[in-house]
């Protein structure tokens, strides 16, 4: 028991009362922190000499409720990173994570480290990126961000798609086309469609893709390529809004490789872009044709592309749904006030789940429905080679591989 400052005060020798008084004060005061400390912590941890009791503690709280598991995977991540914010310990988050690793309910396959769990993670499975989304750490993050409720009903792990398709419609992507090439796919043959995203007053640089190997490569009709530029609408209140449209419809009429979508051009809209393509391929193409897509300021390897797509079509060990392209690993998000910046609240993580990087990726036009349901059905994240080829292609059941032949380099203007 520990003793008051009533206690305290009769047995203090008067002549040092004032000095002795403040200093046993003082421990009083710590002694009765700690006690209280450890007796909250010890009912829950030590009840009964067991740490079953704590379990029961911590999973009565939590239960079924998925912002709770989802508070917690944030307080794991953020615990190394940003421990001056920390809620818990370490001690305390590693012994719930043990909890939930012992409960058949929560659907987590290791006891991770709260050090950088991510980050374990990947190197205990070998940092395979042909199928990074078996960890359920991933599975977590992507349903938190995304917006995606697991449905205990549909058996999601034998066909994801099917439990995707149970979720209702959020993003409908129903801007009409301003410029639209509805025969493109079926000139010649096409196999490939070389898509390229692209600023609307990016003229210099859809000109230069022309003119150079690009598009001679296009131009080769034994490659059996149609080159396609996907541009978003220009900003109604920007100051060349007229001129600048009016040098597009002119660019259009004269090369037939324009595709201009009615939604607001913006970096922050380059996820609805992504998905244009996507859309546009599907809605105008057939299965077997192969997408090609690459920005509109970076030279590539086409040939080597194009030859990588069919080797890994014909590869029955592969996922038939894949997307193939530089995967990128271990990123974080960028705290830093620029374009690429992302706040907490945007993504509340210290890594990003492997990617394949935006300048270029090549996936099949089977792969691009699968790929546009999970976007019509998923909260949409500004990131869009992150959204597309990290959050949707793993709730469609799609594969990304790591191939050279991807390899691109920004144009030296």
């Amino acid at each position: 028991m520990v003793m008051t400052r009533r206690q305290l005060i009769p047995i203090l020798p008067r002549y040092k009362g004032k000095a002795i008084l403040s200093i046993l004060l003082i421990i009083s005061f710590a002694i009765n922190v700690l006690v209280l400390v450890s007796s909250s912590y010890s009912s829950l941890v030590f009840r009964d000499n067991s740490h079953d009791a704590f379990c029961t503690e911590i999973l009565k709280v939590i239960g079924n409720e998925q912002n709770a598991l989802d508070d917690l995977q944030r307080e794991i991540l953020f615990t190394n990173h940003r421990a001056d914010q920390s809620m818990f310990g370490t001690n305390f988050i590693r012994d719930v994570w043990m909890c939930l690793y012992n409960d058949q309910r929560y659907n987590i396959t290791e006891n991770l480290e709260v050090d950088d769990p991510l980050q374990n993670s990947v190197q205990r499975n070998g940092g395979n990126e042909t199928d990074p989304y078996k960890f359920d750490i991933w599975e977590a993050i992507i349903n938190n961000i995304t917006g995606f409720k697991p449905n205990d009903d549909v058996k999601s792990r034998a066909d994801p798609i099917w439990e995707l398709l149970t979720r209702p419609i959020i993003n409908p992507h129903t801007y009409p086309f301003i410029h639209n090439q509805p025969k493109a796919c079926v000139e010649n043959g096409i196999q490939y469609i070389l898509a390229v995203p692209s600023f609307p007053a990016n003229f210099k640089n859809r000109q230069k893709v022309r003119q150079h190997q690009t598009g001679q490569f296009a131009r080769n009709l034994t490659n059996r390529v149609r080159l396609l530029f996907f541009l978003g609408n220009v900003p109604q209140g920007s100051k060349d809004f007229h001129n600048v449209q009016k040098q597009i419809d002119q660019e259009s009429q004269t090369h037939q490789d324009i595709i201009q979508c009615d939604f607001i051009e913006s970096f922050r809209n380059m996820t609805i872009k992504a998905s244009l393509i996507l859309r546009w391929s599907v809605s105008h193409c057939t299965k077997s044709i192969f997408v090609l897509r690459m920005d509109d300021d970076l030279r590539a390897n086409l040939p080597e592309m194009s030859r990588a797509m069919k080797d890994y079509s014909a590869d029955s060990t592969k996922n038939p749904h894949f997307i193939l392209g530089q995967v990128a690993k271990d990123w974080g998000p960028v705290r830093k006030k620029n374009k690429y910046y992302t706040s907490w609240e945007e993504y509340p993580y210290t890594k990003l789940p492997p990617f394949i990087l935006g300048g270029t990726m090549g996936y099949s036009v089977e792969t691009a429905d699968l790929l546009f349901m999970a976007y019509q059905r998923l909260k949409l994240f500004f990131l869009e080679d992150v959204f597309i080829s990290a959050m949707c292609a793993s709730k469609a059941g799609v594969s990304i591989y790591h191939n050279s032949a991807f390899q691109f380099e920004h144009w030296k203007w």
